[in-house]
């Protein structure tokens, strides 16, 4: 997941826009939303990580930018974090982080967090075989050469409507 993010922030630090197709999907994009799940505050890995994305959105995506300078500054990002415990939550020292919520995903969560299911929208799911599991069902592989394939989506997705062109699991 981070490094799809650092991809789309060298995209918005250097939009030399070679390819038509990359260009058409830069120019789709309105809102990036990541929910970080973990067990604790201290779990939380490539932390340096989602500041650098959050500074480089900050920076390139500010909304005071004109036109000429920037015509990508309707792009949101937002970082909110699931903890399954969390005593006491340090605000991260970075702006649009949250605590989302205390605990494990839920459906009403999710529901409450993520766009509605469209054909414009692709939520993407990176975490253990449990969490995938628990979200959205896991990837499987075909029996003839072992090679990965997405699977249906279960789980929390599939209550919520979304279908396999709109999910992809890491």
């Amino acid at each position: 997941m981070i490094q799809i993010l650092k991809e789309i922030c060298n995209l918005v630090s250097f939009p030399q826009f070679e390819n038509e197709e990359v260009y058409n999907i830069m120019q789709g994009i309105q809102e990036i939303c990541l929910i970080n799940c973990n067990k604790s505050e201290r779990d939380i890995i490539c932390m340096s990580d989602l500041q650098s994305v959050d500074s480089i959105f900050a920076r390139y995506l500010n909304p005071l930018l004109s036109h000429e300078q920037w015509n990508h500054s309707n792009i949101k990002f937002k970082c909110s974090h699931v903890l399954e415990n969390a005593d006491k939550f340090n605000k991260l020292h970075v702006s649009n982080h949250k605590l989302l919520h205390v605990g494990r995903l839920h459906t009403d969560l999710l529901r409450a967090t993520l766009p509605p299911p469209s054909d414009q929208v692709l939520i993407l799911v990176s975490g253990s075989s449990d969490m995938l599991t628990h979200v959205c069902g896991n990837t499987s592989r075909r029996p003839e050469d072992q090679q990965k394939t997405q699977g249906d989506v279960e789980g929390i997705l599939k209550e919520l409507g979304y279908t396999s062109d709109m999910v992809y699991k890491f």
